[in-house]
């Protein structure tokens, strides 16, 4: 949101220099991202924090100053407005509004633009257009105090309004929109006694709407529910300044005074003339209050303030403090019972009053520590090895959205349908928690794509949340692009299933657990890969995890093109399995025995199916089988192994070829002519 400089100082002194003033508010928490010189002033474009809607005003980014530096606020002039609470011309039938007022404004015969451009002066910092005297009246009220107001025009509007819920098939003509669409049933609505004026705290609808030749307005000012807010807007597709106050929660106490604010302005610069006032709603202040235990505090903040300079301190953001040497008695304000209800709320507003730079930086007493535990030796090998083959580790959410399962092929029926999901979900990309990481992983991989960086490596330690309420632990990993590189003279080689082997074998070697390659079949992921390019992760006969190629139409769901990214996913309990211990063996005093034999295979056939029918005729006297070469042919690979046998003093070359040779016919009689021996 843009601030005027000029027009923050009104509301409290400030530091002199724009330099000063910049700091002063981004160590409060107001973060300024630009500053601009403009011929009005200068203009601090600032990021808010999302849960305070009373920031999202001069007055509220004033207040956060004044806390800090002590200095008296001000604020802008105000038309006391007598209200009427008993009449009938407004009422309210939900409780999701919480107060509604509506004040009559009568125009002048000679109207014209009467706003001059010092006044409009913060809404064109803003870059927002003028339109005419009642609309730059509410946009200015909105952005001083942080009450949006909304001019109706009384002649369009048929008897008494109504705030209430939408009826199935009501439709309505949002401003700025081609023509009536329909609502959906049940949302908060502002209405006459033939059709739907606005949605509440979103937008008001182009039948109501004033124009030049508006006579009569009926104002309207309220707050209303924050959720039901989000809600409408989201469900519409309307992004509105008033939207995005009211969904952070509004000040009950403020309509009226927002209403007189904008009367004010009318009355003085444009002559309009001030009509009764009507309030509806039945809300009434809790009164919440928070005990605050003063040496706790101290010690929490790090630093020496006496129970009197607290409640100093928390009185410059509105709290309302009885003091005792003890504790402190802090009622809450109603504009900010949204965010603050704990002592440490109230601890927070103290540390940015007192400055987080200015408090005392100790570190706490520490004792000698425990050694690593088995689960932490296991993830820093595990990711010291990711690292050093050009991984970076990544963080995704736990939560996704509903779409997410069209994305990833999902229908009703499949494993992958159920979810556990998030009741009374405020955020639609939020609704779900995930039972995979194939989703996030490709939508990371797409955002690097989109942003011109095709050659990627992530991983991540994760969670996932299964239908029952279980949690599995895993680690994935994907790669896309090159392996390597580039290098000078060397661009490597396409990152593909084959390496993800490699990196895997590494970590089975490094771990020293017994981790094999086989089938994929019953793993919940073997669809989102590439037949004829994955294989399954198998420790102790079990299905532990699954690698290869992601297929082709998944990649395309996440618009990512002419990209083959890799990817593997193991339960991190596979990796905490009790490593294998190292035994040592005396090296052999005899040279070893060694036969090579050569196959070809086609594809479907691996290294390890071979390997498996060589040892089903091994004689006792075997050491080990071992690949020694592969070679890539148009139509097949040609697979070199390395038969190694014991050095026994009883052995002789016939009974070592037999032995080859009985082991070599154990592979033709379970392929036969499918794997050929290559001389």
């Amino acid at each position: 949101m843009k601030f005027l400089l000029e027009h923050l100082r009104t509301f409290t002194d400030l530091p002199e220099r724009p330099h000063d003033a910049r700091e002063l508010l981004d160590d409060v928490g107001i973060e300024v991202k630009t500053a601009e010189a403009t011929q009005f002033g200068t203009v601090f474009n600032c990021e808010l924090l999302a849960n305070r809607g009373d920031h999202y005003c001069y007055e509220g980014v004033a207040r956060e100053a004044a806390g800090r530096t002590g200095h008296p606020m001000r604020y802008p002039p105000v038309k006391a407005l007598q209200a009427d609470r008993t009449s009938d011309r407004v009422r309210i039938e939900t409780p999701l509004c919480l107060v509604y007022t509506l004040t009559e404004l009568f125009a002048p015969e000679d109207r014209q633009d009467c706003l001059s451009s010092t006044v409009l002066a913060p809404l064109t910092a803003a870059d927002i257009h003028s339109i005419n005297a009642p609309v730059d009246a509410s946009n200015l009220t909105n952005f001083d105090i942080g009450q949006p107001t909304h001019a109706f025009d009384a002649d369009k509007v048929d008897g008494a309004i109504t705030v209430r819920l939408s009826r199935k098939g009501e439709k309505a003509w949002l401003l700025f929109t081609p023509g009536p669409i329909e609502i959906p049933e049940g949302m908060l609505v502002i209405a006459d006694e033939s059709k739907i004026l606005g949605i509440a705290g979103v937008i008001g609808c182009a039948d109501s709407g004033i124009t030049d030749s508006t006579t009569r307005i009926l104002l309207e000012a309220a707050c209303f529910d924050p959720v039901a807010v989000r809600i409408a807007s989201r469900a519409l597709n309307q992004a509105t300044d008033a939207a995005a106050r009211f969904m952070r929660g509004g000040d009950p106490t403020l309509p009226l005074v927002g209403a007189g604010r904008v009367a004010k302005l009318l009355e003085d610069h444009c002559g309009y003339r001030v009509g009764n006032a009507y309030v509806a709603g039945d809300w009434k202040d809790p009164q919440r209050t928070i005990e605050v235990d003063v040496e706790r505090t101290k010690l929490f903040i790090g630093a020496s303030l006496s129970h009197l300079e607290m409640a100093d301190r928390l009185t410059r953001y509105g709290f309302t403090v009885e003091p005792e040497v003890n504790t402190l008695t802090v009622t809450v304000p109603p504009r900010r019972l949204w965010d603050v209800h704990f002592e440490a709320d109230l601890q927070e507003e103290l540390l940015k009053s007192v400055g987080y730079n200015n408090t005392v930086i100790e570190l706490p007493p520490v004792e000698m520590g425990a050694l690593p535990s088995h689960r932490e030796n296991v993830m820093k090998q595990t990711s010291e090895l990711l690292v050093a083959e050009g991984f970076y580790e990544i963080f995704t959410d736990s939560f996704y959205s509903p779409k997410m399962r069209e994305r990833l092929g999902v229908g009703e029926g499949d494993p992958l349908w159920a979810h556990v999901d998030v009741l009374n979900s405020q955020e639609g990309d939020y609704a779900m928690m995930r039972n995979n990481t194939v989703a996030q992983a490709l939508d990371a991989l797409a955002t690097n794509v989109n942003n011109k960086l095709a050659n990627v490596k992530m991983y991540e330690w994760a969670r996932i949340y299964m239908p029952d309420l279980s949690e599995r632990e895993i680690l994935w990993a994907l790669a896309n692009g090159r392996d390597r590189g580039p290098f000078w003279g060397d661009k490597g080689r396409p990152a593909d299933s084959i390496y993800l082997k490699g990196i895997l074998e590494q970590l089975r070697l490094e771990l020293r657990i017994d981790l094999g390659f086989g089938s994929t079949d019953g793993h919940r992921l073997e669809r989102f890969f590439h037949p004829g390019r994955r294989l399954g992760i198998h420790l102790d006969g079990k299905l532990v995890g699954i690698f290869g190629e992601l297929h082709p139409t998944l990649v395309q769901n996440f618009g990512i093109k002419r990209q083959r990214p890799v990817y593997f996913e193991i339960e991190t309990e596979a990796l905490l399995a009790p490593a294998i211990p190292r035994v040592y063996s005396e090296p052999p005093s005899r040279q070893p025995i060694v036969r090579n034999v050569a196959y070809a295979t086609p594809r479907g056939i691996t290294s390890e199916d071979v390997r498996n029918a060589l040892l089903e005729a091994a004689p006792p006297f075997l050491r080990e089988i071992r690949v020694t070469d592969l070679f890539e042919l148009p139509d097949a690979r040609a697979i070199t192994f390395e038969i190694e046998y014991l050095s026994e003093e009883a052995l002789t070359g016939e009974t070592i070829n037999a032995a080859t040779e009985a082991m070599i016919a154990s592979v033709t009689k379970k392929f036969g002519e499918k794997v050929t021996q290559r001389v």
